[in-house]
């Protein structure tokens, strides 16, 4: 079923603000996009300070680094990093062969 007298140019006629709102606003939107893109890849991944940040702060002084990476076998704990010993009170008990 089609709709009743469809008369494209007399419809386009009577909603030329309509179209012409809606022209606006899309030119708007498109506006902004493009600002909102040229800000970000303006800004990109530069830090926002201009601070060192590859050195870090230390109250004190010149500390020296731990072993380079060569000088440590890979089971190692890492410089600093102490194992917890464990505690036999919370240890679980042994499995018992009673099946033997």
């Amino acid at each position: 079923m089609s709709a009743p007298r469809t008369n494209l140019d007399k419809q386009a006629k009577n909603h030329r603000f309509s179209l012409a709102g809606m022209a606006v606003v899309l030119c708007f939107v498109a506006l902004i996009l493009a600002g909102i893109i040229y800000v970000t890849a303006d800004r990109g991944n530069t830090p926002r300070d201009a601070t060192n940040v590859d050195a870090p702060a230390s109250s004190q002084g010149n500390v020296t680094a731990g072993p380079t990476t060569g000088d440590v076998p890979s089971n190692a704990p890492a410089a600093g990093v102490v194992a917890p010993t464990p505690d036999p009170a919370n240890a679980p008990a042994a499995p018992s062969n009673a099946n033997n």
